[in-house]
């Protein structure tokens, strides 16, 4: 690599090339704003630098949080990435994903008790662990929310060629609270599907988002709203341009209808639980230095 002059770091542009998710990568964060908000060369040098509309950019930067603006393969390219974002006054943090440590898997929860200045986890597949309050850093909530779209091709008179003849989109909701204590491997997931709702001294609901709202209740008022982060919900779409949500393809082969003709069967799933566990290992890592 040439070295860096003052001249050519200033014209020096960021590659933004995509990252694999399985590949390492390096993401930068811009951090919130004070509150006299953006001026209009921060909205468009933040449009050239991540490459995003203004629209986008101007949610970025009004959500008052901090949040991935790229993810490079390189440290030196992010390192180039923070050194443009602030010549334009922006904060930036640079994050390996090796500090987010996502081949970690927390600890699955089924049932919790809130018990004075403890709280007591029962892990799937293991025994109960105790964690005092003092010593859990940030529990962050999310609201995922996976798509799938199905498609229909039919053969046309172009001999090879396929036409789309119908698409379905359908839908599916989960959700997820992690609480973190000294560290990723000392967290926990709580899947809400899962969890036994009768330990928060409650008669569950058939309604699983009335559920959620009750347990989320309970964990804020008890760690405090300093500590308890439910924004996902409200940026998961400003995290696709760095953090796209997970996407495969599944082929469904070939069939036939009444017409005799040769239809062909495909789907597109798009899955948020990767986009999510990046979010909370970032409020983590942000709320604990590391």
């Amino acid at each position: 690599m040439l070295p860096v002059t003052d001249f050519s770091a200033g014209v020096q542009v960021p590659n933004l090339a995509p990252v694999e998710e399985w590949e390492r990568g390096h993401s930068v964060i811009v951090a919130p704003l004070d509150d006299q908000g953006p001026t209009d060369r921060q909205v468009l040098r933040l449009m050239e630098i991540a490459r995003v509309e203004e629209p986008l950019a101007q949610a970025i930067l009004a959500s008052g949080m901090s949040l991935p603006v790229v993810r490079v393969a390189t440290r030196d390219e992010a390192e180039l990435v923070a050194r443009l974002l602030g010549e334009a006054e922006f904060g930036t943090t640079i994050l390996d994903d090796l500090t987010l440590e996502l081949r970690e898997r927390s600890r699955r929860v089924r049932e919790i008790r809130i018990a004075g200045d403890t709280i007591d986890l029962l892990v799937l597949w293991g025994d109960w662990v105790s964690v005092r309050r003092d010593d859990i850093q940030v529990v962050v909530e999310g609201r995922m929310v996976d798509t799938t779209v199905e498609i229909l091709e039919g053969a046309t008179r172009k001999r090879g060629m396929l036409e789309v003849q119908d698409t379905s989109q359908f839908f599916q909701e989960s959700y997820a609270i992690d609480l973190y204590a000294g560290s990723i491997s000392q967290s926990f997931r709580l899947k809400p599907d899962i969890i036994d709702y009768t330990c928060l001294g409650i008669v569950p609901s058939p309604i699983l988002e009335t559920n959620v709202a009750e347990l989320s209740r309970q964990l804020r008022q008890w760690i405090g709203p300093s500590r308890y982060d439910a924004g996902y919900r409200s940026v998961a779409k400003l995290l696709e341009p760095a953090w796209p949500p997970a996407s495969r393809v599944h082929s469904g082969g070939q069939h036939r209808k009444g017409d005799f003709k040769k239809y062909t069967r495909s789907s597109v799933t798009t899955e948020a639980v990767t986009q999510f566990t990046r979010y909370s290992r970032m409020r983590f890592a942000l709320t604990t230095g590391a």
